[in-house]
């Protein structure tokens, strides 16, 4: 059993986490919505590359630190 005092810092600790966790998917989402504008205005190949690599790259991880930070918060 985990004491009570731990209880209060692990609260703070778990929604700490899923805050930053909550902050990257938007900035995750503000990344594939900078690359959707881009292609819409049919750049002609003027795409910004390390932001694609970078929304598709950090994409898994995203999910699966949220799905972590979901399932640690259960009772």
């Amino acid at each position: 059993m985990i004491p009570k005092e731990w209880l209060d810092v692990l609260r703070i600790g778990h929604g700490a986490y899923n805050a930053l966790v909550a902050v990257a998917f938007v900035y995750q989402g503000w990344l594939g919505l900078k690359i959707r504008r881009e292609r819409k205005a049919g750049a002609g190949g003027a795409r910004d590359f390390d932001v694609v690599k970078k929304h598709r790259s950090r994409g898994p991880l995203l999910v699966l630190l949220g799905i972590l930070g979901y399932a640690a918060g259960g009772h």
